[in-house]
């Protein structure tokens, strides 16, 4: 297996203007049709989507050909915030499941992911996993499963549910997935993982002089980092991508680019071996404030 195989393709950026650092907002369908096309010579297979990420189902459907052969996992509709029955639930999610494919111009798909995964852990959850395992039996869907932000999310969820598939972050700064214990829980059960958030929406590419606002708190902390990455002889981006995928029980490492060179740079550094002794040095910055490591808490 190669190092790019281990990739996957985020598509968020191919929607909406996404991610904190991102100053270049959306790709133009000539960058998605040139990252395909990178992607597939490098070996990647996967693409991640999701029905809440704008136009990128769309973008993706509208690139025909360039998008046979790769493996598509996409998720559903959250119910955040709606009032509904199980037959209400049930015919909203069911809806924008076949919108997606749909959008996609796919008749079935790799995987689907429950996009919120307090959808699963509420009144809701057995409705919506029936419904899952329905478009599983019909041969839509092939693996089914969760996107999670808490591996706290993961063990409970386990305990109702057969999980084919699961998603979360992993990063040099939030390392929850090993340390919880998941990671061998995962493995043992054979569950499929992908990971995103490899650089924490850019955050541990960024010199620490440029960290937003937010991450004043943790600018000198950020600043040593910065200083091993020099000692390791390693640029950011190999740091960071090879933390992920220095880790076994990691089946994808999801990232996310909106334009090609950022892809082109992902796959350099993909390409440079780096010692496992090496890279277990990050993983003294583990930070556990929520504050700092979930993105859903920056405001």
């Amino acid at each position: 297996m190669t190092t790019a195989s281990r990739l996957g393709l985020g598509t968020v950026q191919w929607g909406m203007a996404y991610g904190v650092t991102n100053s270049s907002g959306m790709a133009t369908p000539a960058a998605v049709s040139s990252m395909l096309t990178t992607a597939r010579q490098a070996g990647i297979t996967l693409l991640d989507t999701a029905w809440g990420y704008g136009d990128a189902e769309r973008v993706l459907g509208e690139q025909g050909k360039l998008v046979n052969g790769f493996s598509v996992v996409t998720k559903t509709r959250s119910l955040k915030g709606m009032v509904l029955s199980h037959a209400e639930a049930a015919a909203v999610v069911r809806n924008a499941f076949n919108a997606s494919l749909t959008r996609l111009g796919v008749s079935k798909v790799y995987g689907l992911l429950v996009h919120n995964a307090d959808d699963l852990l509420g009144p809701m959850g057995d409705t919506l996993w029936a419904l899952m395992q329905s478009f599983k039996s019909e041969g839509r869907v092939e693996k089914i499963g969760c996107s999670v932000y808490d591996p706290a999310q993961f063990f409970v969820l386990q305990q109702r549910y057969a999980l084919d598939l699961v998603q979360l972050p992993y990063n040099i700064y939030d390392q929850r997935y090993v340390t919880s214990g998941m990671a061998a829980r995962a493995k043992s059960s054979g569950v499929e993982v992908h990971v995103r958030s490899a650089f924490l929406q850019g955050i541990l590419l960024g010199e620490p002089s440029k960290l937003p606002l937010h991450f004043a708190g943790v600018r000198a902390h950020h600043a040593a980092l910065w200083a091993q990455y020099e000692a390791l002889g390693l640029s950011p981006l190999q740091a960071a991508l090879g933390f992920c995928l220095a880790c076994p029980d990691i089946d994808k490492v999801l990232v996310g680019c909106e334009r090609p060179e950022q892809l082109d740079g992902i796959l350099q550094a993909a390409a440079v071996t780096v010692s496992s002794e090496r890279l277990q040095r990050l993983g003294q910055f583990a930070v556990n404030d929520e504050a700092i490591i979930n993105p859903l808490r920056w405001g």
